[in-house]
This record gives structure tokens, sequence and C-alpha cells, in this order.
């Protein structure tokens, strides 16, 4: 046997072996437009369904001049601080962890969210009418 038929062989396996490096499986192929993100938002919820919350954030002293943000709640979630989502109620202040997903579309790119936990900060604010603490 000659020397060299080992060093091809061991070249034939390794030139195999380094070509699938390179090959892109087909789930990352079809994944190649997207654009994928975890964030995380706080803020005051100003809706709630069993499909979506919606985050009312950045109002400074006047809510009319923030922001708000609609997140698709699909199967369960993670809680935290509470002891479910039906805990959760318009105007308390909570934390929502979410994906955020941007994919091309024919009429440009889209942005497509989904929560995958919250955590309750704080109770809303009660409305107090003066004239009940001040009445005569």
């Amino acid at each position: 046997m000659n020397g060299h038929a080992g060093w091809r062989g061991l070249s034939a396996f390794l030139t195999v072996v380094f070509s699938f490096c390179f090959i892109v499986p087909p789930s990352f192929a079809a994944q190649a437009g997207k654009k994928a993100v975890t964030k995380e938002i706080s803020g005051r919820v100003s809706a709630k369904t069993p499909y979506y919350i919606a985050i009312a954030y950045d109002e400074s002293s006047d809510p009319a001049k923030g922001y708000e943000v609609l997140i698709p709640i699909e199967g369960n979630i993670s809680v935290s601080h509470a002891k479910s989502l039906d805990q959760i109620k318009e105007g308390d202040t909570v934390s929502v962890q979410y994906d955020e997903e941007t994919r091309p579309t024919p009429d440009g790119e889209k942005v497509f969210r989904k929560a995958k936990g919250l955590s309750f900060v704080k109770s809303a604010v009660a409305d107090v009418e003066s004239g009940v603490l001040g009445a005569d």
C-alpha cells in the first residue's frame, strides 16, 4: 500500500466534513429574511383580552402624548408577581417580555409580536374624587 493513499482518504474525508459546515439547512434558509429579537416594555395596561394586551408607555405627565403597543398573547405565558393573567387589570403597571420579528412582505417589512412573559409592577391608581374627602 502506498503511504499517500492514506492521506488521500483523509483529505477526501475532511473535504466532505468541511463542505457540510457551509451548507445552509432549509430551516435557516427560510428564516434568512426574518429578523427576530426579544424585547421588554414597561407601562400601563390600556386594554386586555385573552388574546392581546395593550401597553401605554412614555406618557410622562400627559397620557395623550404617550405611545401604545399591542402585543398578542398566544397560549400560556409566564406571569410573575401575580397569580395569573386574569388578575391583571386595565390601569395596572406591568412589564411585558415579548418576541418581535420583522418579516419582508410584498408591501415592505412588517413587524410581528408575541408575548412571552409578564411581570406585575403595581396596581392602578384609584380615582379619588376631590369632593369626597372634604365633603361638608
